[in-house]
């Protein structure tokens, strides 16, 4: 079973790469317009990306987070006798939420790190094609699950949604990187349930509570106070003339 996980792991991937080959990615980011912003000028950049691009980097994605759970699954069995003690849904989740931490670092740096020029839209299309494979991942192995998560599983439906209509939207796609600054918190959400499943918070009480003060901070910094700073910027966006 581990060996079929990792062959179609690697062959969506294949196909993710190959598909997205028929056409540069660099390519499909293009300026469309110049606007006017404080009664001067104002970059708008619209961005296309085709819908055969869009599935190579879904592909990509879904292969890259099936790949990741199984070479975790694979670990743990081997070296983690609390793993290899945990039932079938408990070794689901933790390997989910392993996949999750990587998916949420990810978008973190790269929103964080484009917080000089924060609305350019440049290398944002294909992470974002990406992400759009983590949820279908994250979606499929949730339906044995779904009447027991079923808020999860309409939080991946509306992320499924939340995606598409950024590629359908295009010019949309500019503000991808200031709204995934909220994954920040996500990895220590992520990395306090692990460690409860490890009971690490017993055996490193003082490790387990920064990691709940760091988790507090960025939820609270990133969700609480920037999110609605976040919307006022985009409503006066949408509000300037073209």
């Amino acid at each position: 079973r581990s060996l079929s996980l990792s062959c179609l792991s690697v062959l969506l991937i294949m196909f993710g790469l190959m598909g997205s080959s028929w056409s540069s990615l660099e390519e499909s980011v293009t300026s469309v317009c110049e606007a006017e912003v404080a009664e001067t000028e104002q970059e708008k950049v619209d961005i296309y990306l085709s819908w055969r691009e869009v599935a190579s980097g879904a592909l990509v994605g879904v292969g890259s987070c099936f790949g990741i759970h199984n070479v975790s699954h694979q670990l743990l069995s081997r070296y983690s006798r609390v793993y290899r003690r945990m039932n079938t849904e408990r070794a689901w989740r933790l390997n989910t939420y392993i996949v999750s931490t990587f998916h949420a670092a990810g978008w973190a740096v790269l929103s964080l790190g484009k917080f000089k020029n924060p609305t350019s839209p440049d290398g944002v299309a294909f992470p974002l094609a990406l992400s759009l494979g983590y949820f279908l991942y994250d979606t499929y192995l949730m339906l044995p699950q779904i009447r027991k998560y079923p808020d999860a599983f309409i939080h991946h439906l509306i992320g499924i949604s939340g995606v598409y209509g950024l590629f359908s939207l295009r010019s949309a796609i500019r503000f991808v990187p200031l709204i995934m600054v909220a994954e920040s918190s996500t990895p220590f959400l992520n990395l306090m349930w692990i460690a409860k499943e490890f009971s690490l918070h017993r055996s490193f009480p003082r490790m387990y509570k920064a990691l709940v003060t760091t988790f507090v901070s960025t939820f609270f910094s990133v969700r609480v106070i920037w999110f609605p700073i976040l919307l006022f910027h985009c409503r006066n966006f949408t509000r300037k003339p073209p």
